[in-house]
């Protein structure tokens, strides 16, 4: 899942007034050395505040261990939300000092946006993209092809919004998922620029910027309520009261009295409400808390964090050195996890992940020294022309991503290169996929439609894309004795009763749960079968069973299942001697069958005891608990799966004759 990103210059910004009987944390030798530093980068039109550098390694920690996998920091992804407010605050900061002197420029305020963007940016996809070549499959990296293209031209924002749901198990392995952020800041920084420059009063400007931030706010808020979460979450328009919010703590700034016991009261909270919030929240959490409270924490933290324990706190060398590297971390941390994700068979361990995190910190260290520091450093008055050089490297990887989108992935090539064994089974592969989509297509038109009359069992799959297979597989049975309907609801829904959230495959969730309880298929149904991933929200089948529709039903709760990646385990088949069908692999795929859902179905089984219902747990389909296998491809060398979950061709035709028996026999036994 978060996300991802302000990453701004470190610039000095100046403080008019400093607390009266209190010695400054600016003053001190090393923050003077600190300055002059920074002036020779930056030029001396603002004051450096370590603190700010701080709180920017606030923000890109949790969002690093979050990504890694850490559990217990479920909202790690709220510091992309601290750095938009530290982006809007900044940048607006710089530019009303060179309006005020007299000295701003379009050109100038782009030149030194490229040079803080680009250098590292650059250096960051150059090294994804060789790596990627040789790690990824053709499928995958056809894609990652788009994403290099949509990051470079401002727009990954508007390319993940249209691909990828964040929270879903499928962005671990995305390299660049994470830039969806920089794209969000590129195009504030197109933008904002120019309402300064155009604007001819500073109050009506202020004013502008109160009603953007209000009606960007509850247009989130709105997007949330109708089930466009994704378009809430990646799109500029209602990311952008973020950002403003910190625009308009710079001229707030002046307006406050400083009053150093007080300042430091409301710093130290806002610190401690936003570490609180990293851990507490995750992304089920409500909008207005799950946003809101990490704005309203950053912007009392850049308006109040001026002096005192807290900003001693987060001037300490450790945090100012983490926020000074912090861009370049944020790039690099993604691709080195997602990539390692790829290479390994099995999911990160607590190991693996501290080992790719510490390589981010190593790649970034030598960036932010070897690339984004030369490439901004003033020499003389003068800059180092880069702009070659990045233009170069710009159109190069442009055409990379053309060429790894227009050739599926470099298909021709990887086929030609793999070991003839493995070539194999990927080719069996891609026409699994095609099989899965022809088979799935043929039943996708008419799933709710109400049943006919008849004397037979009439079945009703709910749920996500899991319920889809199920649908498919009881659909081909062709048994006279049932017939089956579905309608798609995903869990989120359930959570959220439908005032919020984005239903599976499309559509709110008010519009997806009022369907489903309303629906004649409803009514007419014998027999529900709920099938969804669940994951973290698996308690949340109580408050399902409790809706008074499903009453006098049969209820029929489906335990998934779910493996390493499909495309990894192939991937690794020369360790099993290239052989699908090893014993080895077998025990294997056993010992790596996915833990957040087998705690989940642990969950699930629970629930549906204390209401004795019935369940198919399709883990049983694949594996042995007596011998501890599980067979993730058919006795002829054909993988069952697409992925983690979703059953490929082979998997549909086989799974279809295990899972009607299974839901004959619970059928069976509720009627005796």
């Amino acid at each position: 899942m978060v996300p991802q990103g302000g990453f701004n210059d470190r610039l000095s910004l100046a403080q008019k007034r400093e607390p009266k009987n209190t010695k400054s944390i600016y003053k001190s030798k090393k923050s003077s050395q600190r300055d002059t530093q920074n002036s020779q980068i930056w030029g001396n039109f603002v004051r450096y505040r370590p603190e700010i550098d701080g709180l920017r390694a606030v923000a890109v920690l949790p969002v690093i261990l979050y990504h890694a996998g850490f559990e217990s920091f479920g909202g790690g992804f709220i510091g992309v939300d601290v750095f938009f407010v530290i982006s809007g605050f900044l940048i607006t900061n710089i530019i009303l000092k060179e309006l005020d002197a007299g000295t701003f420029s379009l050109r100038d305020f782009y030149n030194r946006r490229a040079r803080r963007i680009f250098p590292a940016l650059l250096t960051v996809i150059t090294l994804t993209t060789i790596f990627a070549s040789v790690l990824m499959v053709p499928a995958q990296l056809k894609e990652f092809g788009q994403s290099v293209v949509a990051s470079l031209v401002f727009s990954a924002n508007i390319y993940f919004w249209l691909k990828v749901d964040y929270w879903g198990q499928s962005s671990e392995f995305m390299p660049l998922v994470h830039l969806w952020s920089l794209g969000v800041e590129e195009q504030f920084y197109l933008l904002t620029p120019l309402l300064f420059l155009f604007s001819k009063r500073k109050a009506s400007l202020f004013f502008l910027f109160v009603g953007l931030t209000v009606a960007s706010f509850a247009a989130m808020l709105y997007m949330y309520r109708i089930g466009e979460g994704a378009t809430s979450f990646y799109l500029l328009p209602f990311r952008g009261w973020e950002l403003a919010v910190g625009a308009l703590a710079v001229p707030l700034q002046k307006r406050i009295k400083l009053h150093p016991l007080r300042d430091d009261l409301l710093a130290g909270c806002a610190l401690l409400a936003l570490v609180a919030s990293v851990v507490i929240f995750d992304h089920r959490t409500a909008p207005v808390l799950i946003f809101g409270i990490p704005v309203l924490c950053s912007a009392i933290l850049l308006l109040f964090c001026r002096s005192g324990l807290t900003a001693r706190l987060l001037s300490t060398k450790p945090f100012v050195w983490i926020g000074l590297i912090s861009y370049s971390l944020y790039l690099f941390h993604q691709p080195v996890l997602a990539l390692y994700r790829i290479s390994l068979p099995t999911p990160l361990n607590f190991s693996e992940a501290v080992v790719g995190i510490g390589l981010s910190f190593i790649l970034a260290t030598l960036t932010y020294k070897f690339i984004e520091v030369p490439c901004r450093r003033r020499s003389a008055g003068a800059q180092l022309n880069i702009y070659p050089a990045l233009g170069a490297v710009l159109g190069t990887l442009l055409i990379a991503g053309f060429v790894l989108h227009s050739s599926s992935g470099l298909s021709k090539l990887k086929y030609a290169m793999m070991d003839e064994r493995l070539k194999a089974v990927f080719i069996v592969y891609d026409a699994e996929v095609a099989s899965r989509e022809h088979m799935i297509d043929a039943v996708s038109t008419g799933t709710d439609l109400p049943f006919e009359q008849g004397d037979f069992t009439k079945i009703l799959f709910v749920g996500d894309s899991l319920s889809g297979d199920l649908y498919a597989a009881a659909t081909n049975s062709n048994d006279a004795k049932m017939a089956v309907r579905r309608i798609i609801l995903d869990e989120v829904c359930v959570r959220t009763e439908g005032n919020s959230g984005a239903n599976h495959e499309g559509g709110s969730c008010r519009e997806g749960l009022d369907k489903f309880l309303g629906s004649t298929v409803l009514k007419q149904a014998d027999v529900i079968v709920v099938a969804n991933a669940w994951l973290s929200d698996a308690d949340q089948l109580s408050k399902f069973l409790d809706y008074p529709q499903l009453s006098e039903k049969q209820i029929i709760v489906y335990k998934s299942h779910a493996f390493l990646n499909i495309k990894s385990v192939i991937m690794n088949l020369e360790r099993f001697n290239f052989d699908p069908t090893s014993k080895d692999l077998e025990k294997f795929s056993y010992i790596n069958r996915h833990q957040r859902t087998l705690n989940a179905n642990s969950i699930l089984q629970k629930i549906a005891d204390s209401h004795d219902l019935e369940t198919i747990s399709s883990f049983d389909f694949f594996c042995d608990d007596i011998s501890h296998s599980c067979r993730l491809f058919s006795r002829s060398g054909k993988p069952l799966l697409i992925d983690q979950a979703h059953l490929s061709g082979t998997g549909l035709t086989e799974f279809q004759s295990w899972f009607n028996a299974q839901l004959g026999n619970k059928i069976a036994g509720h009627l005796r």
